[in-house]
């Protein structure tokens, strides 16, 4: 523990900014990026529905939503007719034992018996992301559009997942694991293990999505299984059909993703592939790959097939252009993860590690002790791991994965003490118009400090925005959830601290404290610690407390988690402030210095960025 004293003026006044007056039946918000409407029953999630005052707003689950004992005919939120244009950020949650049935109606003019899904379309503007949907049962009748997460995609949806099953009639068509159809959407860093299948005569059908449109699929994977009956076409592990809509519209692109389920057809059927059924009118698929054991097929309209064992040996992706966390001359976005050669297929650096039950991350002791409390039980809550979507109990295949991933454990995303003498890997931006001209950056000591006056004006406790000087890290910018963590200390009064989710040099937030009292107020603004967000170069302050601040030349041990909109400060493992915002989901970090007095500095040491799991 570095710090061993906090300042302390008077009484502490936390002040958060956003609350909103709860609508409908939310536990809070007012459906705005800082104050999101909070979701936790399954009633807040159905009242969305196709309500026009609220599918363009911003919402966050607050806990994991079970949708069992009802069955739905439409979808959930923005059933056809209506489209989500909001952002919904799961933060983690999954919505659970969701079944949409329509199977009894074979009508296909009904268009109720399309875009079945949680979300039956979402538009351009609409963001979904950190949401899974678990042990979904979607069931069209002579249906279209049919996936668990979303029947029709049109905006961006990321780091998401499904399991389940999707089923339709005769005749249907745009049946996914994960989304109905992509169009023009982008989908990234998603996976599903939904078994997909379709009646005689259906076509356009995928592990992951049935159809991608003009659209894009990025960094995502599919292992369930694609069955279809007679005379079907258009069938993949991954994607059925992969195609730009028309001359001149955008493109149609698959990269860096992969398939393991089966590929199953009835007679007669056409262009069906273990990654892809057809990626024709110019699709394109890259650095991508199936499985040709578990699949069962030796062709595909795009992809590279392999046996089994090259499909777990990290160096096959590696090769390919794939980022791995536990590769370092891969890149910096660091995606995937694979920590056993042989064991089990890659898989997202969010996702916990096959035999990881429980936190913290690593499969170690603990994880062992969860298996054998479960040993046999017939209602496991942790043990459940394998196969990948569980299989009811706790047995010998759930301590076959444990074993064969023991002692497992993610290194951190970035980790840098400055003992080499330099800051190689750090860009450093001045903004600041006063004072000096110029920062003065050095880390020759082991530690990175900042010694220069320099700043813009106005400089008083009320003003927010603040520009001075601050040193970026390279890579990152595709980070979402983590931890940062690291050591801070100033032998001066003016505001300095760290950075998060930096988008660039106007696009942030940041977290920064003072240890001075400005008596140009009145009452005097006193000490303070705050989260601001700076969109465009406009700050918005997002929390902030007041008589809570740091002492001069004492060194602190700072924490920032995001977590999907949620942002918690900790100082020398206390919780200090908390905020929600959803308008930056990713981005890299910084450490920002403003308007030091001559011959003083701020110092920063010890930074370590670690990945939040999504469990």
């Amino acid at each position: 523990m570095a710090g061993r004293s906090l300042l302390i003026h008077g009484l502490v006044v936390a002040v958060l900014l956003g609350a909103g007056v709860n609508a409908v039946a939310f536990d809070g918000g007012d459906g705005s990026p800082a104050s999101p409407y909070r979701i936790s029953t399954a009633d807040q999630l159905r009242s969305i529905g196709s309500n026009p005052t609220l599918l363009d707003k911003h919402f966050v689950l607050t806990a994991d939503v079970d949708m069992a004992g009802h069955i739905f005919t439409t979808a959930v939120v923005a059933p056809r007719g209506s489209a989500f244009t909001g952002v919904f950020d799961g933060a983690g949650h999954k919505i659970m034992n969701l079944t949409i049935d329509t199977m009894a109606d074979s009508d296909p003019n009904n268009d109720e018996n399309s875009r079945l899904a949680l979300f039956g379309t979402i538009e351009e503007a609409g963001r979904v992301r950190n949401l899974g949907v678990t042990q979904a049962t979607i069931r069209g009748g002579r249906g279209s559009i049919l996936g668990p997460l979303c029947g029709l995609n049109r905006g961006r949806i990321s780091r998401c997942y499904a399991t389940g099953q999707v089923s339709s009639g005769n005749a249907s068509y745009h049946l996914g694991g994960l989304c109905g159809a992509n169009q023009f959407g982008v989908i990234e860093q998603c996976w599903a293990d939904t078994d997909v299948s379709g009646a005689r005569d259906s076509n356009i059908m995928g592990g992951l999505c049935g159809l991608n449109e003009s659209g894009r699929i990025i960094d995502c994977y599919a292992r369930g299984d694609v069955v279809a009956g007679d005379h079907v076409s258009y069938l993949g592990g991954l994607c059925g059909l992969n195609r730009r809509l028309e001359p001149g519209s955008a493109e149609a692109a698959i990269t860096r993703c992969y398939s393991t389920g089966r590929v199953v057809a009835g007679d007669e059927p056409l262009l069906i592939g273990g990654l892809c059924g057809n990626s024709g009118f110019e699709g394109t698929v890259d650095a991508s790959f199936w499985d040709t054991e578990t699949s069962g097929m030796a062709t595909s309209h795009g992809g590279t097939g392999l046996p089994t064992a090259q499909m777990k040996t990290r160096s096959t992706f590696v090769d390919a252009g794939w980022d791995f966390i536990n590769t370092h001359d891969d890149g910096t976005q660091d995606t995937w993860w694979l920590c056993v050669d042989g064991a089990e297929y890659p898989q997202f650096a969010w996702q916990p590690s096959p035999g990881d039950m429980i936190e913290p991350s690593g499969v170690d002791l603990l994880d062992l002790l969860t298996l054998a409390a479960e040993w046999t039980s017939s209602s496991p809550i942790a043990g459940d791991i394998a196969p990948m979507r569980g299989d009811g109990g706790v047995d010998l295949l759930d301590y076959a994965v444990l074993s064969a991933h023991w002692l497992c454990s993610k290194p951190p995303l970035l980790a840098d003490d400055f003992n080499d003498g330099d800051y190689v890997g750090w860009s450093i931006v001045d903004q600041g118009t006063a004072g000096d001209p110029s920062s003065n950056w050095s880390a020759a000591s082991g530690t990175l400090m900042q010694s220069n006056r320099i700043y813009s004006p106005p400089g008083n406790s009320a003003a927010l925005l603040k520009l001075g000087t601050f040193a970026v890290y390279d890579g990152g910018y595709t980070w979402a959830d983590y931890t940062l963590s690291c050591v801070l200390r100033s032998d001066w009064i003016n505001d300095f601290g760290v950075m998060f989710r930096v988008q660039d040099e106007n696009n942030y937030y940041r977290f920064s404290w003072r240890n001075a009292t400005d008596y140009s107020f009145t009452p005097p603004y006193l000490p303070y610690t705050r989260i601001v967000k700076v969109v465009d170069g406009q700050a918005t302050l997002l929390a902030e407390v007041q008589g809570f601040s740091f002492e001069l030349g004492e060194s602190y041990d700072v924490t920032i988690q995001v977590s999907g909109p949620n942002i918690a400060l900790y100082v020398d493992d206390a919780l200090i402030l908390e905020a929600q915002d959803t308008t930056f989901a990713t981005g890299t970090i910084g450490l920002y210095c403003y308007g030091n007095r001559y011959g003083n500095a701020s110092f920063f040491d010890d930074v370590v960025v670690s990945i939040l799991e999504s469990r």
